[in-house]
């Protein structure tokens, strides 16, 4: 798995401070890729709440719970954890 555009954010609908993260991705993600991925989101992004398990597909979703202006540094972010995720992945033999 890798992002294939830059990311999209968004102040959140329902809460100013929080900040809704599109991610474009290449191929498609299963609902085991999705929650590994989200354990390394954790891990790896300053601030984040939650990834949402709707769309799967070729975009990830997360929400961020605070005001991040920090665009380079949010991308390495969630470009690291997607990298960790696929380590994981290869470990346990899913992904590409």
């Amino acid at each position: 798995m890798k992002r294939t555009g830059p990311i999209d954010v968004q102040i959140d609908a329902q809460w100013s401070r929080w900040r809704s993260v599109t991610v474009p991705i290449a191929g498609h993600v299963s609902v085991e890729e999705h929650l590994l991925l989200e354990r390394t989101m954790k891990i790896s992004v300053a601030g984040f709440r939650s990834m949402p398990e709707f769309p799967f597909g070729r975009v990830i979703m997360l929400t961020i719970g605070e005001p991040r202006s920090d665009l380079t540094q949010l991308t390495q972010e969630i470009d690291f954890g997607i990298e960790r995720a696929n380590q994981e992945f290869a470990v346990l033999g899913l992904g590409d």
